[in-house]
């Protein structure tokens, strides 16, 4: 039985007010455990004066980073996990980089139908390209 499955048969399909409730407690862990690119880029949002959200929960999924102010949301890309095009063949990509690629997809509409605006960095462009990373955020934001 998948975990699912055992956890339906154990507490019954969750209501709409349950699955809220179960993001929003996990976005809380995540903001507690951020990896060390989100660190980065919070720390690149805060010496740009962005006000921001961190694990922003829209419509069923947690984004990185919010500027409710611009109606944009950031997501960071693990180069491995989401399978960075530079590093990874699409034909070599594993199971869990094409599940987080097809999630990425949905994740690119709900934010579209929620008229915001998304913005993905990579990883590597984090780490590697500050000053570009910046100049795309003020770009986006009109922040100078």
């Amino acid at each position: 039985m998948k975990k699912k499955e055992w956890a339906q048969a154990k507490f019954g399909v969750p209501d709409e007010g349950m699955k809220q409730k179960m993001l929003e407690g996990n976005a809380k862990k995540l903001r507690l455990n951020m990896t060390a690119p989100e660190k980065k880029m919070e720390k690149i949002l805060k010496e740009l004066g962005l006000e921001h959200d961190t694990q922003k929960v829209l419509g069923g999924f947690i984004y990185d980073f919010c500027l409710p102010g611009h109606r944009i949301l950031i997501e960071v890309d693990g180069d491995y996990f989401h399978g960075h095009p530079d590093k990874y063949a699409k034909e070599d990509l594993n199971r869990l980089q094409k599940k987080i690629k097809k999630n990425d997809q949905l994740k690119d509409v709900m934010a579209s139908g929620s008229n915001y605006t998304l913005i993905r960095f990579w990883e590597c462009d984090i780490h590697d390209d500050e000053n570009g990373v910046k100049n795309i955020l003020k770009a986006q934001t009109g922040t100078r």
